[in-house]
Parts: C-alpha cells; sequence; structure tokens
C-alpha cells in the first residue's frame, strides 16, 4: 500500500538523514523477521513440494505444519471496524504470539460449543456459522485470503478443532500480578505441550510495551525472540561486506531498545512504535489481484482531478460513533476547517475520505461554493457505507469485500498528501496516520519558495493537535476536565431520550 515515492519504498532518494534512514531500516528489518517467524516451519514440505514436482498441483496456501503450535483468536470481525480488527485485535495478538514461539489463526465468524465428553470432562468444538450470517469477507474461501496475503501458511483442519480438551482455553488479559497470561500459559510445561490453544474474551489494544510505571514482561521476550531471528537475517545476507554489516549491526541493537510510551495520556495513539508499524504493515498486505485494483483506481482518480502534484488529506469520521461519543466534529464545520488548511499549507488539492455520501457531498458543495480555487478530490465510485460495521451493510447491494477494497482506495489516496489530518479517536484514522509515521506515504516536498521555512505544519496530525480549539474532539481516553464533562453530557442525554422512548 505504500506510496512508491515514500520513504520505505524508495530509500535512496536524496536528502534522508542517517537517522531517518536507519529508523526504515529497523522497521524493513522487523518486518522480515515477523515474515519468516511465521513461515519458516512450512519451508520442509514446500521443498518437498519441489523435490516431489507437486509445487504447481498446490491450490491454496496451505501447508500442516506438523511441529507448529497455535493460538486461535475466534472474533467476529463483522462487530468492529476494520481499525479495531487490524490494529486493537491482529498486531497485538501477532507480536504476543511470536512472543511465546507460537504461530497466530483468526478465526472470523464461527461458533464455539462446549460438550461433555467421556469421564465428564468438557470438549470445546470451533465450526463455522451457518451461511448467510453477516461477515466481513464474501469470497468462497471466507477468510482474510480473499482480499490480503495470509499472516502465515501454517493452517489448521475443522477437524483439529472439533473436540479439543477444555485446559486449552486461555486468555489473552493480564493476570493480578500484571503479568500478561499468555507468557504464565507459556511457562507451564503441561500446557505448553499442547499444539492448539483458544483465546477467548478477545484481544483489546493498542499493543503496549514500556511506560514509567510498568512494561510488559512478554514484549520483552517478542523483541528477543525477533532480535535472533533478525540477526541471522543480516548475517546470511551481509556477513561478507564488513562496511554493510557495520550499519547493519547498529539497526540490529535497537530491535531489543523498548518502546516507551508517551506520558500523556491524550497522546496514547500517537507514539511512533517502529515494531508496532512493521507488524500493521504485515498485516496489511493485499493480495497482488488486489494491490494491483487498488493502485490503478487511487491512481485514475489522483490523475484526472489533480492540478499540480501536492495535496491536503483530510480523513472525516461520520458513522454511528458520532450519535454516541463526544468524538466527532459537526458536519457543519469541516468546510471551515478545509479552508483553515488550504490557508494554512497554499495547498489547494484537498483529498477527503469518509464513509459517510451526506458528509462528502455536503462539505465538497459548501467549499467550493465559498472558494472555487479549491478543488475536492474523493473516489466517486466509494462504497460509502455510512457505517464502519460490516454487520450494517446487511440488506445493502454492497459485498463485504467492495467496502473494504473502498476503504484501501482510502488509505491509497491519502498517502499520496503532503499533509493529513485525520479523527485520531478513530482506529481507522489511526491505522493510515501509522502508516504515514512509518514513512509509508509520499514523501513531503516543499517548493522553492518554503525551502527556508522552518513553520510547516507537520505532516501528520490530529483535530486536536491543530491550533484552533474549535477543531478538537473528546476521544474515549482523553482525560482532561472538558472532555470528561462532555463524555458526562452525552451520556445524560441518551439517558433522556431512552427515559422519553
Amino acid at each position: 500500500l505504500c506510496h512508491s515515492d515514500s520513504p520505505l519504498a524508495n530509500t535512496h532518494s536524496e536528502g534522508n538523514a542517517d537517522d531517518i534512514e536507519e529508523d526504515h531500516m529497523l522497521l524493513g528489518l522487523l518486518f522480515l523477521s515477523i515474515h519468516r517467524v511465521l513461515h519458516k516451519l512450512a519451508l520442509a514440505e514446500l521443498r518437498e513440494s519441489y523435490s516431489n514436482e507437486k509445487c504447481n498441483a498446490r491450490e491454496h496456501f496451505d501447508y500442516i505444519c506438523p511441529t507448529a503450535k497455535f493460538v486461535v483468536y475466534p472474533f467476529n470481525k463483522a462487530d468492529v471496524g476494520m481499525g479495531v480488527a487490524f490494529r486493537n485485535v491482529m498486531v497485538p495478538a501477532i507480536l504476543n504470539t511470536v512472543g511465546i514461539g507460537r504461530i497466530p489463526i483468526f478465526l472470523d465468524g464461527v461458533n464455539v460449543t462446549t460438550t461433555v465428553g467421556e469421564g465428564g470432562q468438557q470438549k470445546i468444538s470451533i465450526q463455522p456459522t451457518l451461511p448467510g450470517r453477516s461477515k466481513s469477507t464474501s469470497c468462497d474461501r471466507d477468510d482474510m485470503q480473499c482480499m490480503f496475503l495470509p499472516l502465515s501458511p501454517c493452517v489448521l483442519t475443522w477437524d483439529e478443532l472439533n473436540g479439543l480438551n477444555e485446559n486449552v482455553i486461555v486468555s489473552a488479559g493480564n493476570s493480578t500480578s500484571g503479568q500478561p497470561k499468555l507468557l504464565s500459559y507459556a511457562q507451564d510445561p503441561k500446557l505448553n505441550e499442547e499444539r492448539i490453544w483458544v483465546v477467548t474474551g478477545g484481544v483489546v489494544g493498542p499493543y503496549f510495551e514500556q511506560n514509567e510505571v510498568r512494561y510488559n514482561p512478554l514484549a520483552v521476550q517478542t523483541r528477543k525472540r525477533l532480535y535472533k531471528v533478525a540477526k541471522r537475517i543480516v548475517e546470511d545476507t551481509f556477513g561478507r561486506n564488513e562496511e554493510d554489516y557495520g550499519k547493519w549491526s547498529r539497526v540490529l541493537g535497537r530491535i531489543l531498545e523498548p518502546h516507551i510510551q508517551s506520558k500523556n495520556v491524550t497522546t496514547y495513539y500517537q507514539d511512533k512504535n517502529t515494531l508496532v508499524h512493521a507488524a500493521l504493515l504485515y498485516v496489511l498486505r493485499p493480495r497482488p489481484s488486489v494491490l494491483q485494483r487498488v493502485r490503478a483506481k487511487a491512481a485514475g482518480i489522483i490523475n484526472s482531478s489533480q492540478d499540480g502534484d501536492r495535496a491536503i488529506g483530510l480523513m472525516i469520521r461520520a458513522s454511528g460513533k458520532c450519535q454516541s461519543e463526544p468524538t466527532c466534529l459537526p458536519q457543519k464545520a469541516y468546510p471551515d476547517l478545509v479552508m483553515d488548511l488550504v490557508k494554512e499549507t497554499g495547498i489547494s488539492n484537498v483529498i477527503l475520505s469518509s464513509e459517510s455520501s451526506n458528509t462528502i457531498q455536503f462539505v465538497k458543495n459548501r467549499v467550493t461554493t465559498s472558494n472555487d480555487t479549491i478543488k475536492i478530490i474523493t473516489n466517486t465510485d466509494d462504497t460509502l457505507p455510512g457505517n464502519e460495521k460490516t454487520r450494517s451493510w446487511e440488506g445493502k447491494s454492497m459485498p463485504a469485500d467492495d467496502v473494504i477494497f473502498s476503504s484501501l482506495v482510502a488509505l491509497r489516496l491519502q498517502l499520496s498528501t503532503d499533509q493529513v489530518v485525520g479523527n485520531c479517536c478513530s482506529n481507522f484514522h489511526q491505522v493510515l496516520l501509522d502508516l504515514h509515521r512509518a514513512g509509508c506515504g509520499r514523501r513531503r516536498r516543499r517548493l522553492p519558495e518554503e525551502q527556508q521555512q522552518t513553520t510547516t505544519p507537520p505532516g501528520v496530525r490530529c483535530l486536536s493537535d491543530l491550533s484552533d480549539s474549535k477543531y478538537h474532539v473528546c476521544c474515549l481516553f482523553t482525560r482532561s476536565t472538558e472532555c470528561t464533562g462532555r463524555r458526562g453530557e452525552v451520556v445524560g442525554q441518551k439517558t433522556q431520550t431512552k427515559e422519553k422512548k
């Protein structure tokens, strides 16, 4: 999904400072290390396929991996948005599971049932739900491989998930001592012999490593495992070149450095954690055919709409959460915001993305009526589902894959901007901002007259980072007195509405 002129995709452009280039080297090395950890146990089967000349006969990218151990995460992505699914479920689950030497498997739209077997022992079975249930994919395979590359080639069969002993049910939370339970389970010799664990209760992120008060020992273990793999990659690749190996050795040392979370809770989601960014990029790998369509669609929109090669990006949150939480700007504020951003940056092309067709049209009409020099760029073929949850798309003439495709096009469009502003209360917006922070967005360019300016706005901002407080919003994690009061007002209004009904 990264822009072709992004620091990650084009690392050899002029003007890269050594420390910035080293950041991107670190991210790439972590990405490759995660990939190797989750793929290496399938290598023996792959070699056997080649030796038996059966490689072309393998229809699906599925391997048995008999020595692999798994953690199964049953969760229904139809009940959450894409941002939560990727950022707060899959990324922390992948990193935690890698830390205990297992492979994560995410099962969407399944039934977990309990039966009593012989001797009174409870048995757990996981089976696909009945056809017709709302799901986050719509192809025959019915899993994330409809749109994305698999996290690992190692898979389980439905037969293996039928009749598991109840002791394999584990929790992804923390114990009373604060230690992650997954780490405690891994230290139990008997439980660690089990090939399959099943997590209950879901996984809630974002991924946490360390702050001024406490630290996550499982995160330390994850970094140690990835360091060993990364060291082998560097040695295999640069072992004979002393100059290159020395540079990569410095990057290797940074893998073991824990990410210390910001003390300011209001910027909790804005920390730059390279390990999290690497895992996010690993999850967000569209299938080649899907990626080709996404790139072509985004390029067509930009090439046909944009005068010049600079643009501001604005992500607008307008889902159902705006009625239940004080986390959105009122619709009428966005035209003023667009014009203020144009005035501040001197860039007149604005790429808008939202799940609401009404909001997009309202902003476009108001802005172009007030200032006809501003060009509003949108995806005119966007599905605009009106809500972030796939369950709400039932009954509408839009397959889930189409909505996910439109979301990927929105990310790709916003990665081509010079400046981007998002609502940091939204996990999907945070996915975009994380991609920009990781170096996945288009390299920022300045006009000749701007080269000496030192006050250019940062390339990635939340609404609450803007200088004008009228654009600030209250996220659920914001602890300021003002936001606590506003949340109380919303709760009171909801209670009064229920009483009236």
